[in-house]
C-alpha cells in the first residue's frame, strides 16, 4: 500500500506492478530503438558497447566525490550534437549545420582527461584518439577515430551507441536545428547566447542538490540521505519523476472527487500512477 492511499480499490497489486514495469521498459527499448536492456540500466548494471568499451553507471556518491560541475562537463562531449553546441561552434568559426555529430565528437573528446571519464569508461583515454579516413566495404572513405595508445578504433556506429545510452541514462533530449542563411543563423546564435546568459544568471546552484533535498524531504521517498549515496543515477532520477507523478495524480484525483476539477477534457492516463515517466 502506498502511503496516502486508502481502500482496496487503490491497492496496488505487486505482481501487476512488476508486469507493468517490465512492459514499460520493453516498450521504451522499442520506442528509442536501442539494443540495451532498460531494466539492467535501472539496476545500475554495466553496458558492454563492444569488446573494448564498457560503460559504468555512477552512483550519487560518485558524482559528489567528483563534483557536480566537473561531472557534467565530463559527460558533455558524449551527450551533445552540433545543434546543442551551436554557439560554441559559431564562436570557433564553424557552422553547426556543416559539421557532423561524429566530427564534433572528435573535437570535444580532446578536451576531456582520463581522470574525468574513468568513472564511466575506466582507463580509456579518449583524448588519445585521432580522426582518420578509412575505406568501407564499397571502397568509400569513412571517418573513424583511432588511438595507437588504446589499440582500437571508434566508428560512427560505436559512437552513436555510446551517445544513445548516455543520453538516456542522463535524461538528455537532443534536437536538430537546420537553418539556411547566414543572417538568420547569426540571429539564432545571438538569441541562444542571451538565453544561456540569462539561465546562468538565474541559476540557483546545484540542480542535483535541489532534487536530493526534494526527495529526502518527501514522505514517500524510501531512502535516507546517507543511504542515497549508493543509489544509481538512473534509479534516483526515476524516483524523482515518480514522486512528481504521484503528487500530480493524487491532486488530480482529489480534485475530481471534490468536484473542484473538471476532468472531462483530461486524459484518463493522467490518473494512472504507473504511467510512463518520460511523457
Amino acid at each position: 500500500m502506498i502511503e496516502g492511499l486508502n481502500g482496496k480499490d487503490e491497492f496496488i497489486n505487486v505482481k501487476s506492478l512488476f508486469k507493468q514495469n517490465v512492459d514499460y521498459y520493453t516498450k521504451q527499448a522499442e520506442k528509442y530503438n536501442v539494443d540495451f536492456d532498460f531494466l539492467r540500466l535501472y539496476f545500475g548494471e554495466d553496458y558492454q558497447v563492444n569488446e573494448h568499451i564498457v560503460i559504468h553507471q555512477p552512483t550519487i556518491q560518485t558524482i559528489i566525490d567528483m563534483g557536480e560541475k566537473e561531472f557534467y562537463s565530463a559527460i558533455a562531449p558524449f551527450t551533445t550534437n552540433p545543434s546543442a553546441f551551436k554557439v560554441q561552434l559559431w564562436d570557433l568559426g564553424y557552422d553547426w549545420n556543416k559539421i557532423t555529430d561524429f566530427e564534433l565528437f572528435a573535437l570535444l573528446i580532446k578536451t576531456v582527461s582520463i581522470d574525468k571519464t574513468k568513472i564511466l569508461f575506466d582507463d580509456i583515454d579518449f583524448s588519445s584518439f585521432e580522426l582518420y579516413a578509412k575505406e568501407n566495404k564499397n571502397g568509400e572513405p569513412i571517418p573513424v577515430l583511432y588511438s595507437a595508445k588504446m589499440g582500437f578504433e571508434i566508428d560512427t556506429e560505436i559512437y552513436l551507441k555510446i551517445r544513445k545510452y548516455l543520453c538516456f541514462m542522463f535524461n538528455v533530449k537532443l534536437e536538430n536545428m537546420f537553418v539556411t542563411g547566414k543572417t538568420l543563423k547569426e540571429e539564432i546564435v545571438e538569441k541562444e547566447r542571451a538565453d544561456n546568459a540569462k539561465k546562468l544568471a538565474e541559476s540557483k546552484g546545484s540542480n542535483l542538490l535541489q532534487m536530493i533535498s526534494f526527495a529526502v524531504n518527501h514522505p514517500g521517498f524510501k531512502y535516507k540521505k546517507n543511504e542515497l549515496r549508493d543509489v544509481g543515477y538512473v534509479e534516483f532520477i526515476d524516483s524523482i519523476k515518480r514522486l512528481q507523478i504521484y503528487e500530480s495524480t493524487r491532486a488530480l484525483t482529489q480534485g475530481s472527487y471534490s468536484g473542484f476539477c473538471d476532468t472531462s477534457k483530461i486524459s484518463q492516463e493522467q490518473f494512472n500512477f504507473m504511467r510512463s515517466a518520460d511523457e
